[in-house]
């Protein structure tokens, strides 16, 4: 959006993630957004080396999301002078991942408490947020789970000081020649299987599935991850880079509930509703037979719906 002589403002292109705004409040700094985006985002979507050239704000934090008034800001590159007015800038599509975690195709929040109106529009529980005309409007910070979230961030075109030197223990050798090793902090095991599980995401969002599953279905280090095996499912559920087979997506989001991540559910509802509506057993697609009591002629379940 912006840049100067020391710094990068850059905006993403796409919704990254989407979740509901905070569970108590509009007021962004004690929102549930503004924690993942400085932890289990940031951590996750940059590396150390990425994470030092971040510029903080006033908050402290190094990513946040775009404020209402910056989407009206011709030096930011937006067109429209009003909140209501439709304007393609400010227009950003969900990313393939948002959506299949429920988000809009084009809805995303920004930081500004709704200040504006009256009665129910005046109190704590509503947020600006923009539409898929590019129109700024409001709604509810805890309902609305699926408006996608658009991070931005300040980059310094600066070297940062551990680039610029380097903390380093000097060791003697047995021939008193002076070596230097930089210690570099060991990633945890999670830490590693995130940042492979973003690898795998990055492919998936250039819609290179059969390169993103080769990492988030056959990395060691994701056999235990949540969200990585939810994301296996959901490919095997549409089809992608792998032949469809509902079967086995039901695995993949039973088994990524089982490792914690608890939206995996709506998976395994999404493809019941769907075999309910084919008339077929609904956990496992089979066909039904029997005059009077019909019983799944592959798991042997009695038809229940």
């Amino acid at each position: 959006m912006e840049e100067t002589d020391k710094e990068l403002y850059l905006f993403s292109d796409r919704g990254l993630d989407c979740m509901a705004y905070s569970l108590k409040s509009n007021v962004y700094e004690n929102s549930a957004i503004r924690a993942w985006l400085n932890k289990d985002f940031l951590n996750r979507a940059f590396t150390v080396a990425e994470r030092e050239k971040l510029v903080a704000d006033s908050l402290g934090d190094k990513v946040t999301l775009i404020a209402r008034d910056e989407l009206m800001d011709k030096r930011l590159g937006f067109a429209a002078k009003q909140p209501k007015e439709s304007d393609d800038s400010r227009v950003v599509w969900a990313s393939e991942y948002s959506r299949a975690k429920g988000a809009a195709h084009a809805l995303y929040w920004t930081k500004t408490a709704y200040k504006e109106g009256s009665g129910e529009w005046s109190n704590s529980t509503w947020v600006y947020m923009v539409n898929r005309h590019g129109e700024i409007g409001a709604n509810g910070v805890e309902n609305q789970k699926d408006h996608s979230i658009v991070p931005v961030i300040r980059v310094s075109k600066v070297a940062p000081m551990s680039q610029t030197k380097a903390k380093a223990t000097v060791l003697a050798s047995p021939s008193n020649t002076a070596k230097t090793t930089v210690k570099a902090k060991a990633l945890t095991v999670k830490e590693q299987a995130d940042m492979r599980f973003a690898q795998g995401m990055a492919l998936y969002n250039q819609r290179k599935y059969t390169d993103a599953l080769k990492i988030l279905q056959e990395d060691p280090l994701l056999k235990t991850h949540g969200e990585a095996l939810y994301m296996v499912g959901y490919c095997y559920e549409l089809g992608l880079g792998r032949l469809k087979d509902l079967r086995r997506a039901t695995e993949f989001y039973q088994d990524a509930k089982r490792n914690g991540y608890q939206k995996a559910e709506d998976g395994v509802l999404r493809i019941r509703r769907g075999r309910r509506a084919e008339g077929v057993c609904q956990y496992c697609g089979g066909a039904f037979k029997g005059l009077f009591t019909k019983t799944c002629s592959y798991c042997g379940i009695k038809k229940d719906y």
